[in-house]
């Protein structure tokens, strides 16, 4: 392995903004670490370089490439997702002018899954597909040894305008061996998990964001998963899981961690041998994850509460059940087999959330209202509902590209805009259809009894709660009165 020529020496990792304010909808907006640019940061560290990690957030394009400028580096590197694109473009428009030998390297899900089309905007000197550890560090090497790239696995460059892709890299298949994310109390003070959790958002400490896997074992037609992590999944032991979780708590002092796996529970045996490493490693804190209600029982949630999880996230999607054979890789379970895993979740104190699409083309005004019927038949605490956003390198994209309503992926924010169009429904209308289904959920004598029995049950939970119906209140989502009455709030 070469050593870096000192000009190559200073690198900016960045996490560009989306673009536009996605707080405010549907429950919040989770403010996670940039956890794949940490575990990045921390490769090219232990390389030698100097490594300076920025997340944009509010700042302005003009304020971001000073920032950047001021450090002088001589490699930029993006982690970039389709409504963040563009906004990466510009800031790489800015930097080439000021210094025209810059080099601008894109990585993550939207690179992965449309290489060429970022590569012909003309900006962009090299993407990485793929997992990004193993490929930057080969990369840098390589452009230090004077720029012959066609031995780096995993890459996209131009030559001679041509698009040039290399071999793909073989996944990691020991995800123990990376070294863990390079955190900073800068970033990690922000973090939080937002709707209902325990602790609430007031009582937490510097959120974490953990990945004890990478991949799904499911291949649904809008999911950009595949073009990312390749097929399958990986994971880590969970002694190494609880090692970081350990050095993280010495470190931080955080109290709830969010594991990213797209699907949590995809291997049961696994859950369960993490699930009593926690309890064997007698760490105290509180967990949030994604799973699928396939592979969930009475035990697995006992077990899992019991090691700390406090909610649980669930890609329902949709309710329609060919819509959802249509665009989901398994069959979606009856309302009533979902309702029976979130009152298990229910009697053990674990926050359920489901995450709900609308925005497909052939959606009518009286089929959302069938929807919102069906939604509020569902026993979960919180929804989130986001408009069907096809992403370039989806099945998806491939089939509704010739009904864009809009071009500019700056769009593709998934809560803001309708992105496909439908001969019937007006984005206003969505809106406001959306904020009505929200409302409407929110705001039935079944949900408050339930809400108003859990309290009784468990005192503890009135703050997470009081602070959930204080932001639905503020965003005139939820209008019922009388679970602050109850409560004493």
């Amino acid at each position: 392995m070469s050593h870096l020529n000192k000009s190559l020496k200073q690198i900016v990792l960045l996490e560009p903004t989306f673009g536009h304010d996605i707080k405010h909808l549907c429950g919040g907006h989770n403010e996670f670490e940039p956890l794949g640019l940490e575990y990045i940061a921390a490769i090219l560290q232990r390389k030698g370089c100097d490594v300076r990690l920025i997340r944009q957030m509010s700042q302005t394009t003009d304020d971001v490439v000073n920032e950047i400028i001021s450090f002088d580096p001589d490699i930029v590197c993006f982690s970039v997702l389709t409504y963040n694109y563009p906004e990466s473009l510009r800031i790489i428009k800015a930097l080439k002018a000021n210094k025209g030998n810059i080099i601008a390297i894109l990585g993550g899900y939207h690179p992965s899954s449309d290489p060429e089309n970022v590569l012909t905007s003309g900006l962009v000197d090299f993407v990485v597909i793929g997992e990004g550890e193993a490929t930057i560090s080969e990369l840098i090497d390589a452009i230090d040894d004077g720029g012959n790239c066609q031995r780096v696995r995993g890459i996209g460059f131009l030559e001679n305008g041509k698009v040039v892709k290399t071999n793909s890299r073989e996944r990691i298949k020991d995800l123990d061996n990376l070294p863990f994310p390079l955190r900073s109390n800068e970033i990690l003070k922000d973090a939080r998990i937002f709707g209902l959790m325990y602790p609430p958002p007031s009582m937490q400490v510097n959120v974490t964001t953990i990945a004890c896997s990478r991949g799904c074992p499911f291949n649904c037609e809008f999911c950009c998963s595949n073009a990312l992590w390749g097929k399958g999944v990986t994971y880590r032991s969970p002694q190494n899981i609880i090692e970081e979780i350990r050095e993280v708590q010495a470190k931080y002092g955080t109290n709830a961690f969010f594991f990213t796996d797209l699907t949590f529970n995809s291997k049961r045996r696994w859950v369960s041998t993490f699930c009593n490493e926690i309890i064997k490693s007698n760490l105290q804190f509180s967990w949030y994850c994604m799973c699928t209600i396939l592979g969930l029982d009475e035990e697995l949630i006992r077990l899992m509460r019991k090691a700390g999880c406090r909610k649980i996230g669930f890609g329902i999607e949709t309710l329609d059940d060919e819509l959802s054979d249509e665009i989901k890789s398994f069959k979606r379970p009856s309302i009533n087999k979902m309702n029976e895993i979130y009152d298990l979740c229910y009697e053990n104190d674990i926050f359920t959330k489901a995450y709900l699409m609308i925005g497909f083309p052939d959606e009518t005004f009286d089929s959302l209202l069938a929807y919102k019927n069906r939604i509020n038949e569902m026993r979960v605490d919180e929804i989130k509902i986001a408009f069907y956003t096809p992403f370039p390198g989806t099945r998806s994209y491939e089939k509704y590209k010739h009904k864009l309503s809009y071009c500019d992926y700056n769009y593709f924010d998934t809560l803001n805009h309708v992105v496909v169009k439908n001969d019937s429904l007006s984005e206003e209308q969505y809106k406001t259809i959306r904020s009505e289904i929200i409302h409407s959920f929110y705001d039935t004598e079944g949900y408050f009894s339930r809400v108003n029995r859990r309290i009784q049950m468990t005192p503890d939970l009135i703050e997470s709660y009081s602070e959930f119906f204080e932001f639905l209140k503020q965003k005139n989502t939820c209008a019922n009165k009388q679970l602050f009455i109850e409560t004493g709030r």
